[in-house]
């Protein structure tokens, strides 16, 4: 059982002796980053765009609202056929 501990202290020592190779890791990990983080926002991307496609109906919806409330003439007019 000491002859395993042993051996094992040894390696631990040769270990620390040895210093790892220089390797630079930050661009591959800020890809990985930015890959996560984009596919990570993409549903709040879509749901976005739907948001915005409702708010632009609802407003264009609004305006005409807004346009016949104020002159009720107007629809008249235009259900008129032009002759």
């Amino acid at each position: 059982m000491q002859q395993t501990h042993g051996s094992i202290d040894a390696l631990i020592a040769r270990a620390r002796e040895e210093s790892p190779p220089p390797i630079d890791v930050t661009h591959r990990v800020l890809e990985t980053l930015r890959a996560r983080a984009l596919s990570a926002s993409a549903p709040l991307l879509v749901f976005s765009a739907g948001s915005l496609a409702a708010a632009l109906t609802a407003l264009a919806y609004g305006f005409f609202l807004i346009q016949t409330i104020t002159d009720p003439v107007t629809a008249l007019f235009g259900a008129a056929a032009p002759f």
